[in-house]
């Protein structure tokens, strides 16, 4: 055979399978099975990256990479919505990554395209690379992804990374005592640390940060940071504290987690001299106006500023805040804080066959027995014969079984989320977007006390709650925390109360029944939402120390009720009838007990309630307190 024919056929073949990277004017196989390309409109050619391999980090240090790919396909690659385009990490598929952070969507899924882009234009994905502590070199490897569609065709990529040992930072000793004797103002009676340096055996030095300016696009944004230090005195420390503040302004930067107005956090991990203290992660708000900020970090030990801790950030706003936001100092109390439950859903009673699908791997179960691992993108048919005592039939093409026992689908990852083609539920005032998709574990169970069958979804509290789809997006942000401070606190109460749990197949409806609960695609839908839910993520409404249910319903006529003289038995205290002055004249819609949301919306709007504000009005004697 001719040898230029056979070449350029041995090429075409490769081509054909989809298993070329394109880059650097290099063609490589990439030595492992693709990611299944269920949508071959969908296709990319590598164009350029901004750091050429190997990109070299110091260890514990970030650099950012810009990888561009230009879409080749028919389609458009959408920067949000339900199909978005981002990257992933494989080989194999959805595998942590080394060099994730906190600014990474998850540990294996790293961020979304800056822009849309159409055919023939050029994507950009912003990969910020966290090296770790231990040198070397590596080689990560990625995937572009349709999300909840498909891999992209032709977009693998790798990065060669070679970890480096850091370069200490160098000063003077002019520049040393210049910064000891300008110390940061962070008075103790504020929530800050006392500034004399009162032992000199404490020291450190800043090791590493996310990067030296950070952005927020918008006033009152959550940032997530992170910090290394290294314990460079000649006493160990048995714990240290990390404070932060604004220079020169009256913005404060403390989010809800934050343990008071300047003191972010108190870590009980020891650190040993020349030791580091790992990644310090944590949560900061944007200042509200636009503009640009310098930030004070500091370690404290035993409310003792530790010498050469003192770091400077830059803090860019890039939008004013909205004009609901109100800073609002966090809520921490000394209480001990929960593990964070799930919640089981009730979210159909199928009278029919039941389909499932995911585009992540899910672990099949009966009962508590592990029956195989099912594919990605694998359909599955589900079926119940008989009644009571009756059988269980799982259908698809990896796995297929009948059992006595209940099915249960489980992921790798409670984020994960799965569909019911079958479920095809909609909600007439939003439109004709489907809600059939969930995240966490779906159960497929006969109920013998009821005689039915329930599709019930396992979630997490906080998924639940980012779910909810009872507002407007567009409605006040602090009535947006405030329901979802409410609903939270309903749910759990239902979770821990009434019939015990192990004689009972759910916790609530996915109905107005309980609350409505519309999953993953309502997320997509209403970020707002699930900013809201982040923002007071483990806060509840309790009294007496207590978390406590709290109804909440459209609007009154002008007065909320009392719970015995709406569903009768014994009042509850925190629930007692107020006045509602925005729903005057107006006819009730709901139950009346509890928040009115129509009025409550009105105060967010117009008297700038905060979120604490309206949960104290609405429910009587209450307090507002971090639970997990």
């Amino acid at each position: 055979m001719n040898i230029k024919l056979f070449k350029k056929l041995f090429l075409g073949v490769l081509l054909t399978a989809g298993l070329l990277y394109f880059g650097l004017g290099k063609v490589q196989a990439i030595g492992f099975d693709p990611p299944p390309f269920n949508d071959l409109a969908y296709k990319g050619q590598f164009h350029s990256q901004t750091v050429s391999d190997p990109i070299e980090i110091p260890a514990g240090s970030s650099k950012e990479v810009v990888v561009k790919f230009k879409n080749v396909g028919s389609k458009n690659w959408e920067a949000s919505g339900t199909n978005y385009v981002s990257v992933y990490t494989v080989d194999p598929n959805y595998r942590k990554s080394d060099f994730a952070g906190l600014d990474w969507i998850s540990t294996s899924h790293v961020a979304k395209i800056l822009k849309t882009t159409a055919p023939g234009e050029i994507a950009e994905v912003k990969i910020n690379l966290h090296a770790p502590d231990k040198t070397g070199e590596y080689i990560e490897k990625f995937y572009f992804a349709v999300e909840n569609r498909t891999w992209i065709k032709s977009t693998y990529f790798y990065l060669k990374i070679k970890v480096i040992t850091p370069t200490p930072p160098q000063s003077s000793p002019q520049a040393e005592e210049e910064a000891e004797a300008t110390p940061p103002s962070l008075p103790l009676e504020s929530g800050g640390i006392d500034t004399t340096v009162k032992d000199d055996n404490f020291k450190a030095q800043i090791i590493g940060y996310t990067k030296k300016t950070v952005v927020a696009d918008q006033g009152g944004d959550d940032v997530k940071f992170k910090i290394k230090y290294k314990n460079t005195g000649e006493e160990d420390w048995s714990e240290y504290e990390l404070y932060g503040e604004l220079q020169n302004s009256g913005e404060v930067i403390a989010h809800s987690s934050w343990e008071s107005e300047k003191h972010i956090l108190t870590n009980d991990k020891q650190v040993l001299k020349e030791k580091d203290t790992g990644w310090i992660g944590f949560i900061m708000k944007a200042p509200s106006k636009a503009g640009t900020y310098k930030i004070n970090f500091n370690l404290g030990i035993k409310s003792e500023l530790v010498a050469g801790s003192n770091t400077v950030i830059n803090f860019k706003v890039l939008k004013d805040a909205s004009s609901s936001y109100q800073p609002v100092v966090g809520v921490k109390s000394d209480r001990e804080l929960v593990e964070e439950p799930n919640i089981r859903v009730r979210v159909t009673s199928p009278k029919t066959i039941v389909k499932f699908k995911s585009t992540f791997e899910y672990q099949i179960y009966a009962g508590s027995k592990f029956m195989g691992d099912l594919p990605a993108n694998t359909l599955v048919d589900l079926n119940y014969h008989g009644h009571e005592g009756g059988v269980y039939s799982f259908k698809s093409k990896e796995l297929s079984f009948s059992v006595k026992e209940k099915v249960r689908f489980v992921p790798s990852n409670m984020d994960h989320y799965f569909n019911i083609p079958t479920l095809a539920r909609t909600v007439t005032w939003k439109g004709s977007r489907r809600f059939d998709t969930y995240r966490g574990i779906m159960e497929y169970v006969y109920s013998d006390k009821k005689d039915v069958m329930y599709i019930v979804n396992e979630l997490p509290l906080s998924s639940y709650i980012a779910g909810i789809g009872e507002m407007s997006d567009l409605a006040p942000f602090e009535y947006m925390k405030t329901i979802m401070v409410a609903a939270r606190s309903y749910a759990y109460y239902h979770i821990f109360h009434g019939v015990p749990r192990d004689q009972r197949t759910f916790d609530v409806y996915a109905s107005t029944i309980d609350q409505l609960y519309l999953g993953y695609n309502h997320e997509l839908m209403a970020p707002n939402a699930v900013k809201a839910q982040k923002e007071t993520k483990g806060e509840m409404v309790t009294y007496k120390n207590n978390p406590v249910v709290t109804p909440y319903f459209g609007h009154s006529d002008g007065r909320t009720r009392s719970w015995k003289q709406v569903w009768g038995g014994t009042n509850k205290d925190w629930i007692v009838g107020v006045k509602t002055p925005y729903d005057t004249g107006k006819s009730m819609f709901g139950h009346g007990v509890g928040i009115s949301m129509d009025d409550a919306a009105q105060h967010a709007r117009k008297d700038d309630w905060t979120y604490t504000q309206l949960l104290k009005y609405y429910y009587t004697g209450v307090e507002v307190e971090k639970i997990y």
